[in-house]
């Protein structure tokens, strides 16, 4: 995108107006804005990137759109800018906008549609991963205050997977190489939308523990700096149970297996579990029948066998009472709550 273009989009009203969306919490609506450091502090030489050149840890973003280094520098190589100013800043978020695909959102007054499209770029935006309290209320009434007009159109049910795939199918095969256990995720070559939340969870997790600001950033750091490799491997192992279950594992899963069952009408007796359930009752009739003298010579005094007969059925009863209970109540949930 050639630099006239930006320079005409950002003369649009409704440019204008979301980048004070993005402002509200990156920091702030004042002239100073272009001149902050996360953290607070002020740097006063416009003239490049006040950590042009340094990795950027948490702590190393700077001015109205909290550019960390190397975003920056891919912006102003793309964009042909030589200095970091006010007027490149807007110019360069504006490029931004457009690289999530959500410029011509922007200019037709989409506005929740534009935020969850840029909310992987400016994570402070409404249901981005470091959002604190940037309600999604909160942010149309900052455009319609500067002036955007938002469209009325509804905003389509499933918008907040409209990000998703092309960033994934993009960038999850090389995380995918660099970090063999995400393969688990997705069973074939693409990402279903079964798998889509895993894999989302996965780039955040891995985000957070090498402190990249968004899933470009991690990809690139990871492609560079080896080292970083085994810290993102470990906080995804450790996170894993997680992201299972944000796939379609643990509980989850268990109820959508439930429920396939049950709408097949099969059998009990056709169920792994009622197996697995029958191949544990002989070690119960074992316990139980030595503790009552059926079988064997125990010798032991009524309290003893009273707390030993009434673990076990409270075992039994417990564990399969629950077990069919929580299914049923499972699958009567209605939806949605």
């Amino acid at each position: 995108m050639t630099l006239e273009v930006l320079e005409n989009a950002l003369a649009d009203g409704n440019v204008q107006a979301f980048l004070r969306v993005i402002r509200q919490r990156e920091s702030g609506q004042g002239d100073d804005a272009y001149s902050i450091i996360n953290g607070g502090a002020h740097f006063e030489d416009f003239s490049k990137h006040p950590y042009e050149g340094q990795r950027a840890p948490p702590g190393r973003a700077a001015g109205a759109y909290q550019y960390i280094p190397s975003t920056w520098a891919a912006v102003a190589k793309k964009c042909g800018f030589s200095d970091f100013s006010p007027a490149n800043q807007d110019l360069g978020a504006v490029e931004l906008i457009r690289g999530r695909g959500a410029l011509d959102d922007v200019l037709q007054g989409r506005i929740e549609q534009a935020i969850i499209k840029c909310r992987q770029e400016w994570t402070s935006l409404p249901g981005a991963s470091e959002n604190t309290g940037y309600t999604m209320a909160q942010a149309l009434e900052v455009f319609s205050k500067y002036g955007g007009l938002m469209s009325t159109e509804t905003p389509p049910k499933d918008a907040a997977m409209v990000p998703l795939v092309p960033i994934f199918a993009a960038l999850l095969p090389t995380l995918a190489e660099l970090i063999p256990k995400v393969k688990l995720l997705f069973p074939g070559s693409e990402v279903s939308e079964r798998n889509v939340k895993a894999v989302s969870l996965a780039f955040e997790v891995a985000q957070k523990a090498i402190g990249a600001s968004n899933a470009l950033e991690l990809v690139q750091t990871l492609q560079t700096d080896s080292a970083k490799v085994p810290v993102a491997s470990k906080a995804i192992e450790e996170n894993w149970w997680q992201l299972t279950e944000a796939g379609g594992g643990g509980i989850e899963g268990a109820r959508k297996a439930d429920a396939e069952f049950v709408a097949s009408k099969a059998h009990v007796w056709d169920s792994p579990s009622f197996w697995a359930m029958c191949l544990c009752l002989p070690l119960i009739y074992f316990v139980m029948g030595a503790v009552i003298g059926v079988w064997g010579k125990m010798t032991l005094s009524g309290e003893v066998t009273a707390s030993i007969i009434t673990g076990v059925i409270t075992l039994v009863v417990g564990g399969i009472s629950g077990y069919f209970w929580g299914s049923t109540t499972s699958r009567n949930k209605p939806q949605g709550t």
